[in-house]
C-alpha cells in the first residue's frame, strides 16, 4: 500500500500482512517497525506453557513459605530465586514481542527506541546526526574461526554508525532480509552514504 503526500513521503510496505511504515522529508526519517507479536496457536501454546509452568510454581512456593517455619522460609525463598528469574526473563520476552521499535533521524539527532502503546521501554543513547559516518549491512551467516569448529551464527541486521554508537534493526519473523535490504536502500539515499556490506 502506498501513500503519497505532497511535500514528504510516507509509505508502508507490507509483508505477511504487517506493515512497516516509513516516513521521509527532506529533513526528517522516521521507520517503525511493528511489533512480531504472536502469530500462531503453536506461538500461544508454547509461550503459555512456559510463562504458567514457573507461575504456578511461583504461587506454590509464596504460600508455603507463608506457612512453614523461619529456617524453612528461607530455604524455599532460596529455591524460589530461579523460578522468579525464569518467570522475569518470561516478562522481558513478552514486552518485547507487543514493541514497536522506531528509528527517528531528523536535524538534528538519530534515536533508536522500543515502544509499547507510545511508552518507550528502551532506548539508545541518541546522537548527533553530524556523527553518522557508516551504514553497515550483515547478511545472515555462520563464521567459523577454524575448520574444526562449530561456527557462531551472524544474524542479519542493518547498523548505522554515529561515532561510536551503532543503532541497528535486526531481522525477526515480520522483517526479513529482503525488508533489512530495502531499509538499507532507503537510509542509503536519505542519508548520502554507501552501504558497506559484511
Amino acid at each position: 500500500m502506498n501513500t503519497y503526500r505532497l511535500l514528504s513521503l510516507s509509505f508502508q510496505i507490507n509483508h505477511n500482512a504487517i506493515s512497516m511504515i516509513i516516513k521521509k522529508q527532506e529533513d526528517f526519517l522516521e521507520i517503525i517497525i511493528p511489533p512480531a507479536g504472536i502469530r500462531d496457536f503453536k506461538s500461544i501454546t508454547i509461550l503459555g506453557v512456559m510463562f504458567i509452568m514457573p507461575s504456578i510454581v511461583l504461587v506454590f512456593l509464596v504460600f508455603a513459605i507463608y506457612w512453614v517455619d523461619l529456617q524453612n522460609k528461607i530455604f524455599l525463598g532460596l529455591f524460589s530465586l530461579p523460578w522468579l528469574s525464569i518467570a522475569l526473563a518470561m516478562l522481558w520476552l513478552l514486552v518485547h514481542l507487543f514493541a514497536n521499535t522506531r528509528l527517528k533521524i531528523d536535524e538534528q539527532q538519530i534515536s533508536l527506541t522500543h515502544e509499547i502503546s507510545g511508552f518507550v521501554i528502551s532506548q539508545a543513547t541518541p546522537s548527533s546526526r553530524e556523527d553518522i559516518n557508516k551504514l553497515e549491512r550483515i547478511k545472515g551467516h555462520i563464521k567459523f574461526s577454524s575448520p574444526n569448529d562449530g561456527g557462531i551464527i551472524i544474524e542479519p541486521k542493518l547498523v548505522i554508525w554515529a561515532g561510536n554508537n551503532q543503532y541497528s534493526i535486526s531481522a525477526s519473523p515480520i522483517l526479513s532480509e529482503v525488508d533489512l535490504d530495502l531499509l538499507a536502500n532507503e537510509l542509503s539515499e536519505w542519508l548520502k552514504l554507501t552501504i558497506n556490506k559484511d
